[in-house]
């Protein structure tokens, strides 16, 4: 099982890979639709990677406070 910032690295180096490969093939003049649509998929997944990453930290930052202001009240 990969972490988070496992798959993250993982999908930017991908992105990486197709974005060198879609500029040949435009230097070429060749089709990258195929190419276009992975990293279209690719950008759609790092996203919901990056959003439930941050929504995970900011629910404990949340948590965290609320914890501290429920000891100071009782």
């Amino acid at each position: 099982m990969t972490t988070n910032k496992q798959a993250q690295k993982m999908i930017r180096s991908e992105i990486g890979l197709l974005n060198a490969i879609i500029d040949q093939k435009i230097v070429y003049g060749r089709s990258y639709r195929r190419e276009s649509l992975r990293h279209r998929q690719l950008l759609a997944q790092l996203t919901r990677l990056e959003r439930t990453q941050l929504a995970g930290s900011q629910w404990g930052w949340l948590s965290r406070s609320m914890r501290t202001v429920t000891s100071f009240v009782l």
